[in-house]
């Protein structure tokens, strides 16, 4: 009878040890050189979008959606106060990521259009004037991404290990966007990706139950 147990202790300590070694080596970071980091804390337990946005020494704000999700998410920044300070729309597309317009006291900054990739989400990223500046890219994993400018200079990247869902953002001195924007612009991908997951685990469970 004892050894009944033997092959199911196996499995669950290699699952174990997978996953303690999938959060070991999601953990490491590129060196990216001299940079400002956010620590991005994401509210799990709220209904809605809630992202508390720190840096090393204080809270900068906070980044919160709808209360009720419904395709699209627009995200609205507030500093301390509670003083609007950034908006981003949210434009859903059926196949491609979502298109995201950034806007920062009340102006428009840049405009995310969302691509069309199987293993990874990406975005075209564009000035008020519609010329493209940048290009963001994000793995299949949702532990790294990167906003990288069309002469090949890394602005910013973003940071999350496999097994949480906070996530933090790092803006490189070479970056020519301010950063609130682009704090608003990791923050619209991590509600996509949220939004993908969602759709994805309903779909699933839709499936099984017309299965049954």
């Amino acid at each position: 009878m004892k050894k009944k147990h033997v092959i199911p202790l196996f499995f669950v300590l290699i699952i174990i040890l997978a996953a303690v070694l999938a959060a070991v080596i999601t953990s490491i970071k590129p060196e990216i050189g001299e940079c400002k980091s956010f620590f991005c804390d994401v509210k799990v337990l709220s209904l809605k979008t809630n992202i508390r946005v720190s840096n090393e020494t204080e809270n900068i704000g906070n980044i919160r959606g709808k209360v009720i999700r419904f395709l699209t998410d627009p995200l609205t920044m507030y500093n301390n106060e509670g003083t609007k300070i950034a908006y981003g729309s949210d434009e859903y597309h059926l196949i491609a990521q979502d298109s995201h317009m950034i806007f920062v006291n009340d102006r428009p900054s840049v405009e995310m259009v969302g691509k069309i990739n199987l293993l990874s989400d990406s975005y075209d990223i564009y000035d008020t004037h519609g010329q493209k500046i940048a290009t963001a890219k994000f793995n299949m994993f949702n532990t790294y991404g990167s906003i990288v400018s069309t002469d090949g200079k890394l602005w910013a990247d973003y940071h999350s290990n496999l097994l949480r869902f906070d996530y933090d953002v790092r803006i490189t001195y070479d970056c020519k966007l301010d950063n609130v924007t682009v704090l608003m612009m990791m923050a619209s991908f991590y509600s996509d990706r949220t939004a993908d997951l969602s759709s994805s685990s309903s779909s699933n469970s839709n499936s099984n139950s017309n299965s049954n």
